[in-house]
C-alpha cells in the first residue's frame, strides 16, 4: 500500500467531533456518547492547516486486498481542560519557541547521594504486518561518563522516533530527527557546556532543531513527512524527558510502572476529558490520530519532565508499536522479571509485542540503574 500526507484547510473532522464531545460533556457534566453525529458543525471559524496521513491504494494492488489503516496527524486547537491540573508547571523559552514542563509529584523523592551507573538494552523490529517494509522507527542510545569540576558523572542520551508519511518518508523522518537531536545535545554535554539546570532546555532545543530540520525539508521538497519522538537525557542521577506525539517514556520504580509522558493523541485527550476510559484507547476508531508531531509546522510545543533516578530504577522509552500491543500490566510484569538485565528485557518486550499481533513497528530502549556499583 502506498500512503502519503494530504494537506487540508479549515476545521477538520477530528477537531469538530472532539470539540463537540468536550462541549457536550461540560454541558451535561456527565457521561456522553462518544459516537460523533454525522454532519455536526461548531461555531469555530479560526483557520488552521491540518495534515492527515491517508492511505492511497496502489494502482498495481489487487482490489480485493484490504487497506491497512495508517496514523494521521491533525493539529487540534482544543479547549483547555480545567480538570487537568499540572503541579509546579514551568515554562522554558528560547529563540522562537516555548515549552511547558512539569515536575511530577511522584518523581519528587529524595535520593541517596553517591555515584550511579547506567546499563542499557535496546531492540527494534518492523513487526509482523510490516516485516517486508522499511522500519519507520529509529532509535539512538549514547551513554558514557562526563567529567565536571574534577568529578565524573554518568550521562546518556536516548531517543525513540516513530516516522510517518509513507514507508520511505517515515523512515527518513525518524532518522533525521534522531540525528538532529544527537547533533545538538552530544557536543554540548561532552564539552561541559552549561550547568545541570540547562540540560532540560538543551533537550528541548534538540527537539526544536529536529522539528525545524523536517519542516524545512518538507518545504524544499514539497512533501510532507513527520515523526513522533520521546527522548531522555540523563546526567548524573537526574533524567530530563521530552516528548512530542504518542511515543512514550515510562518509569519503573519499586516494582511499579508509571507513564511519565503524555500522549498527544485524540484518544488520550478523550481520556483526559473523561469521555472514554483508558482501556478504550486500544479499540477506539480515532486511536491512530495524533495532533502533534515533529515536522508539520515551523514550531512545535514540546512537553518536558524532570525526575531523579534511584538505584533499581529503570526508564523505558518505546514507540506505540509496543504499548498498543502490550498493556501496561504485562510490561510491568516483564520488567519485574528482567529489568536488571536490560538487553534481555528489551528482547522480551519486543517479543511480547510480536506475539500480541505485531501490527506496527516496535522499538524499545531500557535504561537501568543497578543497585550495586
Amino acid at each position: 500500500m502506498v500512503d502519503r500526507f494530504e494537506e487540508q484547510r479549515g476545521i477538520t473532522g477530528a477537531l469538530r467531533e472532539l470539540q463537540d464531545l468536550v462541549e457536550a460533556a461540560r454541558r451535561k457534566q456527565g457521561t456522553v456518547d462518544v459516537i460523533p453525529a454525522p454532519g455536526r458543525q461548531t461555531g469555530i471559524t479560526a483557520p488552521l492547516t491540518a495534515i492527515r496521513l491517508v492511505p492511497v491504494r496502489d494502482k498495481n494492488a489487487s482490489s480485493a486486498a484490504p487497506q491497512q489503516l495508517e496514523r494521521s496527524t491533525e493539529p487540534l486547537f482544543l479547549p483547555s481542560a480545567p480538570t487537568i491540573l499540572l503541579e509546579n508547571q514551568t515554562t522554558l523559552t528560547g529563540n522562537g519557541w516555548e515549552a511547558t514542563g512539569t515536575m511530577l509529584p511522584v518523581m519528587q523523592r529524595s535520593i541517596k547521594e553517591g555515584p550511579i551507573r547506567l546499563e542499557v538494552g535496546s531492540n527494534s523490529d518492523p513487526g509482523i504486518r510490516r516485516q517486508k517494509n522499511p522500519n519507520e522507527d529509529n532509535i539512538l542510545t549514547i551513554y558514557g561518563t562526563r567529567t565536571d569540576h574534577s568529578r565524573s558523572h554518568p550521562f546518556g542520551l536516548f531517543v525513540v522516533a516513530d516516522g510517518m508519511g509513507g514507508h520511505k518518508n517515515g523512515q527518513e523522518a525518524s532518522r533525521q530527527a534522531v540525528k538532529a537531536i544527537g547533533d545538538t545535545i552530544i557536543p554540548a554535554v561532552l564539552n561541559n557546556a552549561g550547568d545541570e539546570g540547562s540540560f532540560a532546555e538543551l533537550l528541548i532545543e534538540g527537539a526544536h532543531h529536529a522539528n525545524l530540520t523536517l519542516y524545512r525539508r518538507n518545504r524544499r521538497q514539497k512533501g510532507l513527512m513527520g515523526t513522533t519522538m520521546t527522548a531522555a537525557l540523563i546526567v548524573g542521577s537526574t533524567a530530563h524527558i521530552a516528548n512530542v506525539g504518542d511515543s512514550r517514556t515510562y518509569l519503573y520504580h519499586n516494582g511499579e510502572l508509571s507513564q511519565v509522558t503524555r500522549d498527544h493523541s485524540v484518544v488520550a485527550r478523550l481520556v483526559e476529558e473523561k469521555l472514554i476510559t483508558r482501556d478504550d484507547i486500544y479499540t477506539h476508531p480515532r486511536r491512530n490520530e495524533i495532533y502533534r508531531c515533529l515536522g508539520a509546522h515551523a514550531s512545535v510545543q514540546v512537553d518536558s519532565f524532570t525526575l531523579s533516578l534511584q538505584p533499581g530504577d529503570s526508564l523505558l522509552l518505546c514507540s506505540d508499536g509496543l504499548w498498543e500491543m502490550v498493556r501496561d500490566p504485562q510490561i510491568q510484569h516483564i520488567l519485574k522479571y528482567a529489568s536488571h538485565q536490560p538487553s534481555l528485557a528489551s528482547t522480551l518486550l519486543v517479543q511480547a509485542a510480536l506475539e500480541g499481533g505485531g501490527h506496527d513497528n516496535v522499538s524499545v530502549i531500557l535504561v537501568h540503574v543497578p543497585t550495586s556499583i
